[in-house]
């Protein structure tokens, strides 16, 4: 057995000296003394791969999301068994093969990948149109008065839904097979297109129940607009803060941008099904890296802990909906404001 003396010894090789003529790194923050991203030397994503050297640690969003040490590096570099990586870190015999430097690594014979529509101009112009449409006849003070109650019900301010350009639309719910009322939510890239508009289907006031009647399940409560691909709600309204609180459901999003914009900004996953999707992960986690606290918000406590752990591994504060009460719950029962201000010093406290 391995003296755990030589054990840790290894464990504290320089982990930049290692890697870097392995791939290119770049640094990208200065917290926990600083942290550097670059092309994976193993499965050749890039941005992927990132590199902490005062943790000791690295790991890869793609391939290997727990990531690991030095030892473990090459263990993995070299396809050698534990104590042969430790032999090598000591010895000072390990060379990393730079001649196979990684840059950007193609799959061969793929396929190409069909572009989903919303990247089509004709898409993009029906979309704007409908958005902005929608926006009018939210605000109209007929016509919009049944959904701006709807809004205001839910602990939503004008100034709120104005800024992240909520509207309301008559949208057709393929089980109920019939146009129904429903809240707009366009989902905006960083650049300003659309992704996506999601629609929130709600009761009008006064109608016999609060869902849709017999036969309409939870989850049909939303639809969305043929053509739409949904990644992240939120993109276009990110500000810079030092905080990102990231949630499940738009409004829940959207609740905590009302009471915490001015210190944090916020993204949606949209629900617990995407998080689980690659390419809503491999967003994620891009657009965390710039943040000193990430605040991952989810209704379930176990997801909500792989969340933080995966998304933002040494920056990450999981929160969960305690009692089933989410953030918009949280809203309107004026507890949204000290639930964050709860979650941020945790947050500070563990940074």
């Amino acid at each position: 057995m391995l003296p755990q003396t030589q054990i840790a010894q290894a464990r504290q090789a320089d982990l930049l000296r290692l890697i870097e003529p392995d791939t290119t790194l770049i640094r990208i923050a200065n917290t926990h003394g600083g942290e550097y991203a670059g092309p994976c030397p193993f499965c050749g994503g890039a941005d992927r791969f990132h590199v902490v050297p005062e943790a000791g640690k690295w790991y890869c969003r793609q391939c290997t999301p727990r990531g690991g040490d030095a030892i473990d590096y090459v263990q993995r570099r070299e396809q050698v068994a534990f104590q042969a990586a430790i032999d090598l870190l000591l010895g000072g015999t390990w060379a990393p093969r730079a001649q196979q430097r990684v840059q950007m690594r193609a799959r061969p014979n793929a396929q190409p990948i069909a572009q989903p529509n919303w990247t089509q101009p004709a898409w993009q112009q029906t979309a704007q149109t409908l958005v902005q449409e929608a926006e009018a006849c939210l605000a109209d003070d007929i016509a919009g008065a049944a959904a701006r109650a709807y809004l205001t019900g839910r602990g939503l301010q004008t100034a709120t839904w104005q800024a992240w350009r909520l509207g309301f639309h008559l949208a057709w719910h393929p089980v109920r097979r019939e146009a129904l009322p429903a809240i707009t939510l366009p989902w905006f890239g960083a650049d300003g297109t659309i992704q996506a508009v999601q629609y929130r289907y709600f009761a009008p006031p006064g109608a016999a129940t609060a869902g849709f009647g017999p036969g309409i399940a939870q989850h049909d409560r939303f639809g969305q607009k043929a053509g739409g691909q949904r990644s992240l709600f939120g993109l276009h309204r990110l500000s810079g803060q030092a905080t990102l609180i990231i949630t499940e459901g738009e409004l829940n999003a959207i609740s905590c941008w009302q009471v915490a914009h001015p210190w944090a900004d916020v993204l949606s996953i949209g629900s617990q099904e995407s998080v689980r999707q690659d390419r809503v992960r491999e967003a994620l986690r891009s657009a965390a890296l710039p943040y000193r606290q990430v605040i991952a918000w989810l209704d379930e406590r176990e997801l909500a802990l792989t969340v933080a752990d995966r998304i933002a591994p040494f920056n990450g504060t999981a929160v969960w909906s305690e009692n089933g009460l989410d953030a918009n719950d949280l809203l309107q029962r004026g507890l949204l404001g000290a639930r964050l201000a709860n979650a941020l010093a945790d947050a500070d406290w563990e940074a």
